[in-house]
């Protein structure tokens, strides 16, 4: 994980691996998590030509409207809470 390292541009290198550039150089990784919302990220990321075009607008379309919150989503096996009575959702003001 690089934190205050903002990534410029992510393309594969088509050997399944992708080169994160960043200003402090290039990065390497199996998975990139990106930490703002998908109209930014196109705006922002130079991805190239590897983005499929109906993605691209769908990101470019995607409102940016909860600034201050950020937003996961973590796959699991099997949904575990659901047996608890749970949603699978969870807030904090951490």
């Amino acid at each position: 994980m690089r934190l205050n390292s903002p990534a410029t541009a992510i393309h594969p290198d088509g050997r399944g691996g992708l080169p994160v550039q960043t200003p402090d150089g290039t990065l390497r990784a199996e998975h990139v998590v990106l930490a703002l919302p998908p109209a930014l990220a196109v705006e922002y990321i130079d991805f190239g030509n590897t983005l499929p075009a109906g993605l691209l607008r769908l990101a470019r379309a995607t409102p940016v409207w909860m600034g201050a919150v950020a937003k996961v989503v973590a796959p699991y096996p099997s949904a575990f809470w659901r047996e608890r009575g749970l949603a699978g959702a969870a807030f904090s003001r951490t």
